[in-house]
């Protein structure tokens, strides 16, 4: 498990990134990550990213009022891509959770525990 400051660093990078970016693409590859069903996760599609955060070890994206949580738990994660990969998300040896599409041709992967909350 990273320790705070790495978190930290993390989240100072997807608020850079993401502040002010639609969200278009929003892939669950892990149903078995997702800590809650509603709302869904076709309801972040649409919304604008207005920052990332950390509380505690837990990345928090605002995308306009909705909260996408993350922890990063043993192993966890988030992998940041410039450009989307060609492939559907889907679970690999790493356990990938969700992959998270924005309007600039960039996404980010999620690896292991999420939680989608309002």
């Amino acid at each position: 498990m990273p320790e705070l400051p790495e978190v930290e660093a993390l989240t100072t990078l997807l608020a850079e990134r993401m502040t002010g970016q639609p969200i278009p693409r929003c892939e669950p590859a892990s149903f078995s990550a997702l800590k809650t069903v509603s709302p869904s996760l076709d309801q972040l599609i649409g919304r604008v990213s207005a920052g990332c955060s950390r509380r505690g070890k837990y990345v928090c994206f605002d995308l306009d009022g909705m909260w996408l949580v993350a922890h990063l738990a043993r192993a966890g994660f988030i992998r940041w891509h410039d450009t989307v990969p060609a492939t559907t998300a889907r679970p690999a040896k790493t356990s990938l959770a969700l992959r998270v599409g924005l309007d600039i041709g960039s996404e980010f992967d999620q690896r292991h525990d999420l939680t989608v909350s309002v």
